[in-house]
């Protein structure tokens, strides 16, 4: 069996190639992901295997979203199990659903333009989240989806902030009032 580390690497190489050939193993990688984000309890597991879509989720950026909102909405039920248990307790305050929501939504992120239909409501969902660093998480990637990027700017134009001043405007005051309450105070 390969290292995780070492398939990391390669994963990371193949992604910078534009060889479509690849796409294969990308998809393979992103569906084995899949089911072990659906099914797995091993927190280090799932840590490992965010980690791993990170390096290629751009190549498959449809399943990746699907499959990451799909274990966003699973992963606060989820009964932990750890492959080694440090002998503080502190420890369950790192390696919990928190970091775990938050470790996706970054990767998330990554797709924001290529998925924005998709994200732009888990990020708005997020953003008011009672978890102060997964809320500080979902409010960078929105602040970032809404961001004027120049070299964005060059290949989509505003796309992406008409997209989100499109969705918003699809709300109504009920559903936006708790969104534009909590981002309000956090602008920079």
């Amino acid at each position: 069996m390969i290292k995780p580390e070492l398939k990391q690497k390669a994963l990371r190489q193949l992604a910078l190639e534009r060889d479509e050939a690849n796409a294969v193993v990308f998809l393979k990688e992103a569906k084995r992901a899949a089911e072990i984000l659906a099914h797995d309890n091993e927190y280090e597991t799932l840590d490992a295997q965010l980690d791993l879509l990170e390096v290629f989720a751009f190549r498959v950026h449809k399943q990746v979203a699907r499959d990451l909102k799909k274990f966003l909405n699973r992963v606060k039920k989820i009964k932990f199990t750890y492959k080694t248990l440090p002998s503080s307790h502190a420890w369950k305050s790192y390696k919990n659903s928190k970091t775990l929501t938050v470790k996706a939504l970054k990767v998330l992120t990554l797709l924001r333009y290529q998925e924005i239909d998709i994200l732009l409501p888990v990020f708005l969902k997020y953003s008011v989240d009672k978890d102060e660093i997964v809320r500080k998480q979902a409010e960078e990637a929105l602040k970032a989806t809404a961001a004027y990027n120049i070299e964005v700017l060059k290949q989509i134009g505003y796309y992406p902030q008409s997209k989100v001043i499109s969705y918003l405007d699809k709300l109504t005051d009920r559903q936006k009032k708790p969104v534009l309450i909590s981002n309000y105070y956090s602008l920079p």
